[in-house]
């Protein structure tokens, strides 16, 4: 995935030798627009970005095949740019009058700020999501409006029921389907669902009131998954059938009290009703407990083509999947910038909710190296991507700033994960701090990878490599979108714009070993304390890269523990639950799989566990 810096050169937008009128006119637009923001493309960037137009073009004509186009340009290379300068030149061409275009984006602030990116006259656009602020931003009926710009939420409602996208008459235009579809940032065919047990207990609460006999079988459902095996096949009970309660009447009435549920507690009641009276798969999600996980189809084949935008499209995995399993998807050109101004340190230790737990002595000592590392470099900016203050998280905005001295406070900018994606405004800003990632339960991503191969869950397992690399390609795109916040965004030819960036991430997530492969060219260093091991861990260590240098594929924790002169129990203690430990093998390519026999140990592998 390297970049060859010497490979690339800069280059004018060239026109097409047949007959494309709106990408040409596209590509003018977009060459002007760039000269003003000290944007210069390469000449590959700027054949990518004229697959984006000239596969918009086919859409308006009516000559797209029916499949999904998926667009890998990275995070600031101007794919919505394209978009928008392709509905301006799609409203002023007098021979697509009656051609309609939709944008669906995920979040109610990128139709906002796509309002703004757009700029074309307020008649010619509508808006069409829940919030009556952000439609007002359109000025036309939807069935009159050329351009609409809706959710990615609220075309997945309309056809819930399993209806086909050109007979859903809400986004007609002029009576008729939109022929130009585009679907910005990541597309999936389904929805994995996973519900906890933990889940299963709230819902319990928010039943209770309903009806109890429901809460009572709930309830009892829930400590029975405690016994279940890891991959076993549970029949879910037909709850909403058994109790003649509708969930969907209990979530719209939770919803609508004075304490509004998070997303988190939405989803457990969708998955619970798409799983009620169906067979689903069990896992172990370690302390989290069991849950149980399933997936659906729920977009309609007849959305196809559809031109999808996603910048993490070259390091998600589940683009790969989706190819080999099931079809129908086309790369178009992607663009990989070349990294080598872009310098990154990584600490290689916890970053996940838990490890910033409130008032605990880890997550102290990473406020405060965070705090240290931004006085270093006191007269320059700083964005720092946290996550959101909760019951188990502390205020991690706080814990910083406090650190710090006032002035070197007011260079400091916070953004929550969750909204580290679809922003232009810290494109400025020399260096970004990645305070831990997000992490989802082991359920989900086994579920994703079911959903993505198209393996109903009853009717057997997917492979663990599978779900490792469906794992590393979402913490990819994680930490590819928020580096990207930063000036890296912007581009000189080929090359992104110089800045560092600070990232803690454990070596048992695979982050540190995949950042050049997620940053092409970029420099990576050591940060954060460093300590190299000792003692038992050493010694462990070392009687492992000897074994895998004799040419083994697998070593047993027994024998690690022989070779260590340490029984299981305190081995495990000393050294296999030690960070160190973790940090190590992940370094050497090993994970931990059960051997030959009913042992566990460590095996060589290309992903990282």
């Amino acid at each position: 995935m390297n970049i060859s810096p010497g490979t690339l050169r800069l280059a004018e937008p060239a026109a097409s030798t047949s007959s494309r009128l709106l990408a040409d006119a596209v590509m003018a637009s977009l060459a002007a627009f760039f000269s003003t923001r000290d944007h210069r493309p390469s000449a590959e960037h700027w054949h990518a970005l004229r697959a984006i137009a000239e596969t918009m073009e086919d859409m308006a004509d009516g000559v797209a095949e029916s499949k999904v186009f998926l667009s890998s340009v990275d995070p600031g290379g101007g794919k919505t740019q394209t978009v928008a300068h392709f509905a301006r030149a799609l409203v002023a061409s007098a021979a697509h009058q009656n051609t309609g275009m939709v944008i669906c984006v995920g979040r109610l602030a990128e139709a906002e700020a796509l309002v703004a990116a757009l700029d074309v006259p307020r008649d010619r656009l509508a808006v069409l999501t829940s919030r009556d602020s952000t439609n007002a931003l359109g000025g036309a009926p939807v069935d009159d409006a050329q351009v609409l710009i809706t959710t990615q939420q609220r075309v997945e409602k309309a056809t819930a029921d399993g209806r086909a996208f050109n007979d859903t008459v809400s986004f007609f235009y002029r009576g008729a389907p939109r022929a130009v579809r585009v679907w910005d940032e990541a597309w999936l065919p389904g929805r994995a669902a996973t519900l906890g047990q933990d889940d299963l207990l709230f819902l319990v609460k928010l039943i209770r009131p309903m009806s109890s006999a429901f809460a009572d079988h709930l309830l009892s459902f829930s400590a029975s998954l405690g016994k279940q095996a890891d991959g076993a096949l549970v029949d879910v009970p037909d709850f909403e059938g058994e109790h003649g309660v509708a969930l969907e009447e209990v979530l719209a009435a939770a919803i609508g009290s004075d304490s509004a549920l998070r997303d988190d507690q939405q989803n457990a009641a969708v998955a619970l009703r798409l799983m009620s009276g169906q067979s689903v798969r069990c896992a172990h999600d370690g302390p989290g407990g069991s849950a149980l996980l399933t997936y659906t189809d729920h977009l309609p084949e007849d959305l196809r083509p559809l031109l999808v935008l996603d910048a993490s499209g070259r390091v998600r995995d589940t683009y790969r999947q989706i190819e080999q399993h099931r079809g129908g998807l086309v790369r178009l050109p992607a663009i990989v910038k070349d990294y080598s101004p872009l310098t990154i340190y990584s600490w290689r230790t916890g970053g996940s909710k838990t490890a910033f737990a409130a008032k605990t002595p880890g997550a102290a000592r990473l406020t405060d190296h965070i705090a240290a590392t931004i006085a270093s470099k006191p007269a320059e900016d700083w964005l720092v991507v946290i996550h959101r203050r909760s019951g188990k998280v502390g205020d991690v905005e706080h814990q910083i700033r406090r650190a710090l001295p006032v002035p070197v406070t007011g260079r400091l900018r916070f953004l929550p994960w969750g909204q580290h994606m679809a922003t232009n405004d810290f494109a400025d800003v020399p260096n970004v701090i990645l305070a831990g990632t997000l992490f989802m339960a082991p359920s989900y991503y086994r579920a994703l990878t079911h959903m993505v191969q198209a393996v109903p869950v009853a009717n057997g397992a997917v492979s663990h490599a599978d779900i490792i690399q469906t794992q590393r390609g979402e913490n990819a795109n994680l930490v590819l979108q928020a580096v990207c916040r930063g000036r890296v965004r912007k581009s000189d030819g080929p090359r992104c714009l110089p800045m560092t960036a600070y990232i803690i991430a454990a070596a048992r997530s695979g982050i540190p070993n995949d950042l050049p492969a997620i940053f092409p060219g970029a420099k990576v260093l050591p940060w954060g304390p460093q300590d190299a091991p000792k003692g038992n861990v050493k010694k462990a260590l070392d009687y492992v890269r000897v074994e895998m240098g004799r040419g083994a594929q697998w070593v047993p924790h027994s024998a690690i523990c022989k070779a260590i002169g340490l029984d299981r129990s305190n081995c495990r203690a000393r050294v296999l639950r030690s960070a160190q430990w973790q940090t190590g093998t992940a370094d050497l390519g090993l994970v931990v799989a059960r051997g030959p026999g009913r042992g566990f140990g460590l095996r060589r592998t290309n992903v990282v566990g």
